[in-house]
């Protein structure tokens, strides 16, 4: 495996790329923010801006678009989002163990 394949790439908005041998590697930080999408109904977290090519593989292309939805529709553990509809902390692990009994 060369250098280059394992080399993260950004794609577009917060999206980083790399391949591992035949694999794509597609990584996107869930608490980014880039704003609202052009419905004004959800955030953008990542996208590629489209289709990309991927390198070494001719005829393949990825296209990726991460969206969230307001904290008002997201579980409770998300503290209220501040002006920019970021969240204001990390989702809390209070919860977990808790299901449907």
């Amino acid at each position: 495996m060369s250098d280059e394949s394992t080399k993260k790439t950004t794609e577009g908005k917060g999206v980083l790329r790399s391949l591992d041998g035949k694999n794509l590697i597609l990584e996107v930080d869930l608490l980014q923010n880039f704003g609202l999408s052009s419905s004004k109904k959800t955030f953008i977290v990542g996208t590629t801006s489209g289709p990309k090519q991927i390198p070494g593989f001719p005829g393949f292309s990825v296209s990726l678009t991460v969206f969230r939805k307001p904290v008002s529709s997201v579980p409770e553990d998300f503290e209220k989002e501040d002006r920019k509809g970021n969240p204001k902390f990390y989702p809390s692990d209070k919860k977990k163990g808790k299901g449907k009994n």
